[in-house]
């Protein structure tokens, strides 16, 4: 049975695949370690939504369909790395069977219609529509992350996966037997991944986080076009709850039915000031 190394957090445009900080190509930093040297027995499974990916290895050029980020310029780094050593290089969702991938593919599709839907008219409605179906998305996705775990670890692989925080559930695998080392890198979540990671781990979901979520969701949608505006903290949305929650969300979807699409984001943050005051 093989080793599986989880390295969890930090995504985004200024992220570094294995957690450290950006290198410049004319500058030699020691990589981050792993729980095993690469070899001919690595599989390093990436994170990449794709509408059809069966379980086969994918070569380091084609893990991303372009290469633009600090993220996705390391990832390929580590990546060719895996391949000069002997390894191979799978999505971490890939499916096993025509039907999963099917399935995965009809999922993708449906959390797309609804997050256009919701970007069209993001009423309260349309965020609880959106909601069910990413529910159920990511379900599936969790699921496969682990049964690909599985699969090449009991294979005799020793298995390197770079995970969103979001994905944290997956360490359960450690219970099954398998010889797991994590590693949480830095990041901080919006108030609706707090929502999202609820469900993730079963934990009860009230209105009050449902609220949230659509408050922090509408707020991120729209563009920031006036200078001196910004986002809430998370923090004070967080703190949000009861009547006083109820009431801000119901005046944002009244400013959203009032401009017929997205309203104007000093609008709502003046809501939050009325609701913070």
């Amino acid at each position: 049975m093989g080793t599986i190394h989880l390295l969890l957090g930090r995504h985004g445009a200024v992220d570094h695949y294995l957690g450290g900080r950006y290198q410049r190509p004319d500058r030699v930093r020691a990589p981050r370690p792993l729980a095993f040297p690469l070899s001919g027995r690595t599989v390093h499974l990436f994170e990449l939504i794709t509408p059809s990916q069966p379980r086969e290895p994918v070569p380091a050029r084609r893990i991303f369909p372009s290469f633009s980020t600090r993220y996705e310029v390391t990832a390929l780094a580590f990546a060719e790395r895996v391949e000069a050593a002997g390894g191979r290089n799978y999505n971490s969702e890939s499916r096993p069977s025509a039907s999963r991938d099917r399935e995965y593919a009809a999922l993708s599709e449906a959390a797309l219609r609804a997050d256009l839907a919701f970007f069209k008219r993001p009423t309260y409605g349309c965020y609880l529509d959106l909601v069910g179906v990413e529910e159920r998305f990511t379900a599936l996705r969790e699921q496969l992350i682990e049964e690909n775990l599985e699969h090449f670890a009991s294979q005799g692989h020793d298995v390197v996966a770079r995970l969103g925080r979001i994905h944290s559930q997956v360490r359960r695998i450690s219970r099954r037997g398998f010889v797991t080392h994590t590693h949480i890198g830095l990041g901080s979540f919006f108030p609706e991944q707090v929502l999202k990671r609820k469900e993730v781990f079963g934990i009860p979901v009230g209105e009050d986080d449902r609220r949230r979520g659509y408050v922090d969701r509408l707020l991120r949608l729209l563009p920031i076009w006036e200078a001196g505006l910004h986002l809430p903290s998370h923090q004070s949305i967080l703190a949000l709850s009861g009547e006083k929650l109820a009431a801000v969300c119901e005046r944002f979807e009244s400013a959203v039915v009032a401009s017929g699409a997205l309203p104007r984001l000093r609008e709502l943050l003046a809501i939050l000031e009325e609701a913070a005051g």
